[in-house]
């Protein structure tokens, strides 16, 4: 019992399925019926680099004068199993993180963030880590079930640490929300911390065409990226380069 796509028409068709024992079916041009379906959402969650140079670019009255417009709209409180991870990623005692959204521009998001001791701060005080794992727990939050999530270079401003914490989150989302998450990545960190399953290398050749290397052990992928472990040596049949023969 098996469904697959079909993204052009074809007259004729061959499918071939091997086993571990190397026995195969083979199916041929058996009818095909059509479905109608659609792709999930593909949403983006990468950092928001232009919003939080917004903030970090204002000053003074401008400041003022924006908290105090954010005053007519209702914060969100940020649920408590969401609270509970920013106090590990952030390694601070919070007690409550609120998000405001200006209804008059949506994309304006605004987060205010308070310590048992009784410390308040925002988006107009906050470091950039802490601007980011805001802004990714309440995207992550609303993201709709069955859909397809980008993040690009997830390790920005995030400590080794927090990027483990965070690929625990995702491996659970990824389970409760049936969501696939794609991110790119140079952090041997992040590499580490996924199967070799996951991890596909991309590289160019000497003439500069682009290639791919599937099921990228972490050896593979943190010598690419500089980050060398000595006296490792892997052997693939699969090489990549025109003529290689192992």
């Amino acid at each position: 019992k098996s469904e697959f796509g079909i993204l052009s028409e074809v007259d004729k068709y061959s499918i071939s399925i091997f086993n571990n024992d190397n026995k195969v079916i083979t199916i041929k041009d058996k009818e095909i019926i059509k479905k109608e379906f659609e792709l999930p959402p593909l949403i983006d969650i990468t950092f928001n680099s232009s919003l939080y140079s917004k903030f970090k670019s204002s000053t003074g009255e401008s400041i003022q004068n924006n908290r105090e417009a954010m005053k007519q709209f209702d914060p969100i409180p940020m649920s408590s199993e969401l609270l509970s991870i920013m106090r590990e990623l952030l390694k601070k005692d919070i007690t409550s993180a609120s998000l405001i959204i200006d209804e008059d521009n949506r994309e304006n998001e605004y987060y205010i963030l308070e310590l048992k001791d009784g410390i308040k701060y925002d988006s107009y005080t906050m470091g950039s880590g802490e601007f980011y794992i805001n802004q990714f727990l309440w995207k992550l939050k609303d993201i709709p079930n069955n859909s397809i999530i980008v993040i690009e270079e997830l390790e920005n401003f995030i400590h080794s640490e927090a990027q483990k914490k965070i690929m625990e989150l995702l491996h659970k989302y990824a389970v409760y929300k049936n969501i696939q998450f794609i991110l790119t990545t140079h952090s041997p960190t992040l590499i580490d911390h996924s199967d070799s399953a996951s991890r596909i290398l991309i590289k160019l050749d000497s003439n500069s065409n682009v290639f791919c290397i599937n099921n990228c052990s972490k050896w593979v992928a943190k010598d690419s990226l500089g980050s060398i472990s000595k006296n490792k040596i892997e052997l693939r049949a699969d090489c990549p380069y025109k003529g290689c023969q192992i």
